[in-house]
Parts: structure tokens; C-alpha cells; sequence
């Protein structure tokens, strides 16, 4: 195989390694919470919030040893997209507290949690609740 055919090959392999990346990625930022607003999603993410997640982020997910998760960055509507916020609940944040729930919540699970601390944040928003 000459030189010119082998260099080609691997330019067509990494285009096409790059095009279906990226349509992946595609697909993960798009990818909403099949389980927003659901008052059952809510009451049982509420529940696994406090089992987990309480003892870093405070009450009602306000901060307290780790980050407040419902105003700020993670506010719902104009904050972290679902999809940021369930990859950084499934894999955790290098260099920080934050471990990941990979095998140990569903994707399901997760996605409670958000449900729930995305209640958390419109209340907040509604009662007129300032961010700290």
C-alpha cells in the first residue's frame, strides 16, 4: 500500500470517527428529563436526595458543604441544561467531593433528582427567593 493510499485511509477513518461523535454529542445535549414536572418523579427523587445528597448540599439542595443546586448555576430555566446535570450526577466532577452514582442509581433514579431539585429551584423562583 503506497505511502499517499495509507495516509488517505486514515484521514477518512478519523473523519468518520469525528462524524459519529459527533452526533452522539448531539444527541446527549438535546436529551431533556423524560420525567420533569411528574409529581411522583418529584416526591421519589426527593427521597433519594435525602438519602445522598443532603449531607453535601444542604436542605433543599441550597449548598452547604458542596454547591447550592437549585439557584445560581444550577437554577432550572436558564441554568446547567438536564443534560449537564445528569452526567455530572452520573460521573461525578474530578478533583472535588463529588463522586459519581454510575451502578449505584438508575438512569431513571437520576433523573428523580433532577425532577426533584428542579421543583426546589422553580419554587424558589416563585416564592421570589434571592440567590445567595
Amino acid at each position: 500500500m503506497s505511502q499517499s493510499t495509507l495516509t488517505l485511509s486514515r484521514l477518512i477513518a478519523a473523519f468518520c470517527i469525528l462524524f459519529a461523535s459527533g452526533f452522539s454529542a448531539a444527541a446527549q445535549e438535546d436529551r431533556k428529563n423524560p420525567l420533569e414536572g411528574k409529581p411522583e418523579a418529584i416526591e421519589a427523587g426527593r427521597q433519594l436526595y435525602s438519602n445522598t445528597c443532603l449531607f453535601c448540599h444542604g436542605a433543599n439542595g441550597l449548598g452547604a458543604r458542596a454547591p447550592n443546586l437549585v439557584e445560581g448555576l444550577f437554577r432550572p430555566k436558564d441554568g446547567a441544561d438536564d443534560q449537564i446535570v445528569f452526567d455530572i450526577i452520573l460521573k461525578g466532577r474530578p478533583n472535588t467531593l463529588m463522586g459519581g452514582f454510575e451502578g449505584i442509581y438508575s438512569e431513571e433514579e437520576i433523573w428523580q433528582v433532577i425532577s426533584y431539585l428542579r421543583s426546589e429551584g422553580i419554587a424558589r423562583a416563585s416564592a421570589g427567593a434571592r440567590p445567595k
